[in-house]
């Protein structure tokens, strides 16, 4: 890293801050809580005579002992200059509340307004402290500590370590005021709210990486998905409901054009790729049970630039390897956002496979010998997963008509009529196209 690179790095990183202290002042002002890594400090100081920036200062010192602690030799020493960060956030903070002490709000909407700009600018800090990639905060990096020791997810125990913080507040304030006093529901939404917004505006500051290397800003146009002039692969893929008979329509359609059939072999390569658990990457493969759960676990991957959100990265990985596919060779791909990955690519075929539940229900039962009782539970959290997992990465809604080139019901025709179907209907397709 060079020494320009460095020095833009950390005046991102101190841009950052300040406007990280200028969040934490503007919802102290708005009197609707704190967020939580900010709560315990404030509850403290409404109850003795330090500030809110030294007992934030003293907190990020517990938690870089605990790091110390947790990691012993794994530690990387470069992280004490965590403390040099928590000086100069507290600084910052006792800096920015004299600033703004002028601001006095005492009508709920005005305050609810003044609450969500503090949450708005606070995600902007914490984004552009990210994006500079110089040193995690404390806060984050005890989370990290926990996670490489416990071998847990990041986002998960992200979420507990929140809560705990919330939890400690609630228990500080009610043994200094004997009532709940700085934390309030401005606490629960900007647990919410932030790192949503972190996540948004981290995707909008991707471009900073080349403005740190001094390199030129580059658009991706997917250039060899978007090249209409020459020819290409035929690509089929196929999305398809539990228990509609799908992947067995998806590999006789791959044998009888005689191209490649993948379907776990995108899960192969995914764990190749990322060195995630094959186990965790099984659980998690195109579905998602519970859609609040995942959300919240996934914006706490925002506040860090080390951390990765495994679901994330895997999505990443199969997308990588579906490109590559499509470029390379005709073949059918069984989902995996497959059809929206390729919606763009002028060989693709896409298609979407449904059936009634009765049917679905007594195919699954003959299949893979689910008990009775557990039928209907079982096809239904196996469609609201594959729907929320669509949801979250292709942004857009699972079976529906205008996304595919064709949709059948399996059910109606039977698997063998409703696979020469897609096969004719993949004839039409083939004008242009190279297999």
């Amino acid at each position: 890293m060079s020494i320009y690179e460095t020095v833009k790095r950390y005046l991102v990183f101190i841009l950052g801050l300040f406007l990280m202290a200028i969040g934490v002042t503007l919802s102290t002002r708005s009197n609707l809580g704190m967020s939580p890594i900010s709560c315990v400090p404030y509850v403290l100081s409404l109850g003795f005579s330090m500030t809110i920036g030294q007992f934030t200062f003293l907190m990020n010192l517990v938690f870089i002992i605990f790091q110390i602690c947790l990691l012993r030799k794994q530690y990387k020493w470069i992280q004490l200059l965590q403390v040099v960060v928590a000086i100069v956030f507290a600084y910052f903070t006792d800096f920015t509340m004299g600033l703004f002490s002028w601001i006095t709000v005492t009508n709920y909407p005005a305050q609810v307004g003044l609450f969500v700009l503090s949450c708005l600018i606070l995600a902007l800090g914490v984004s552009m402290e990210v994006t500079a990639n110089v040193v995690m905060m404390a806060g984050e990096g005890v989370v990290s500590a926990i996670a490489i020791v416990t071998k847990k997810e990041f986002g998960k125990l992200k979420i507990a370590f929140d809560v705990t913080l919330v939890i400690c507040g609630f228990i500080f304030s009610f043994i200094l005021f004997h009532r709940l006093n700085g934390i309030r529901e401005g606490t629960v939404l900007a647990a919410l709210l932030v790192g949503t917004i972190v996540r948004l505006i981290n995707k909008r500051l991707s471009f900073m990486e080349a403005v740190f290397k001094g390199e030129p800003i580059t658009v991706n146009t997917n250039e060899a998905l978007m090249n209409a002039e020459k020819l290409h692969p035929l690509v089929v893929t196929i999305s398809r409901e539990y228990g509609s008979g799908g992947r067995d329509i998806g590999q006789k359609i791959a044998d009888d054009l005689g191209v490649s059939f993948y379907d776990t072999q995108v899960l192969k390569t995914a764990v190749q790729e990322t060195g995630i658990n094959e186990e965790l990457i099984r659980e998690n493969d195109q579905a998602i049970p519970n859609l609040l759960l995942n959300q919240l676990s996934a914006q706490e991957y925002a506040f860090s630039k080390q951390e990765k959100s495994p679901l994330d990265t895997i999505y990443e990985a199969e997308k990588k390897y579906i490109i590559k596919l499509a470029n390379t060779e005709s073949c059918v791909i069984m989902g995996h956002c497959s059809d929206s990955i390729l919606a763009d690519f002028p060989g693709s075929f896409n298609v979407f496979i449904h059936a009634d539940k009765t049917s679905r229900m007594k195919r699954i039962q003959y299949e893979y010998g689910i008990p009775e009782k557990d039928i209907e539970e079982t096809l239904q959290k196996k469609d609201r997963a594959r729907e929320t997992y669509y949801l979250i990465y292709a942004k857009r809604k699972w079976g529906r008509i205008k996304n595919y080139d064709l949709t059948i019901n399996s059910a109606v025709f039977g698997l063998e009529k409703t696979t020469q179907l897609i096969e004719e209907a993949i004839e039409a397709k083939k004008g242009r196209l190279v297999i």
